[in-house]
């Protein structure tokens, strides 16, 4: 997961900003908790503890055997209500090289656009390019 937000903060132009499990609002009930988010650079404030949905362009989510059944079902279903256009769903794939599914905020929801092994490649929401590689010993 560091891994991962380290090689997006390298290519993320100025616009943007990374965070590590930074809450997003819904609502003051409902404050999921994205493990890699990608907001605007002009809602970043190192005294929030929470950004808002218009505030998030990209939700990741890397899938764990807790969290696999909320990460799969009940995440993207909140992410998609809050309207945030990017969403990608990481899982460990054969040799513990991660696979990265890509999804679009549609009308009713996400669509898969693309699935990712051995290099990430994207334009969304910015041009981004990552080897996916098993994490070091």
């Amino acid at each position: 997961m560091s891994a991962l937000q380290t090689a997006i903060e390298v290519q993320c132009p100025p616009r943007y900003v990374t965070q590590y499990r930074m809450a997003i609002r819904k609502s003051p009930r409902t404050l999921p908790e994205p493990d890699v988010s990608i907001i605007r650079r002009g809602a970043f404030d190192l005294n929030k503890i929470f950004y808002l949905p218009e505030d998030v362009v990209l939700a990741v989510e890397v899938i764990t055997p807790e969290s696999e059944e909320r990460d799969r079902e009940d995440k993207p279903v909140l992410y998609a209500a809050m309207g945030i256009p990017a969403f990608w769903l990481v899982e460990q794939g054969e040799g513990c090289v991660p696979i990265v599914h890509e999804h679009q905020l549609v009308e009713d929801g996400y669509r898969l656009i693309s699935t990712h092994a051995g290099r990430l490649t994207t334009d969304i929401p910015f041009p981004i390019d990552i080897p996916l590689t098993a994490p070091p010993n």
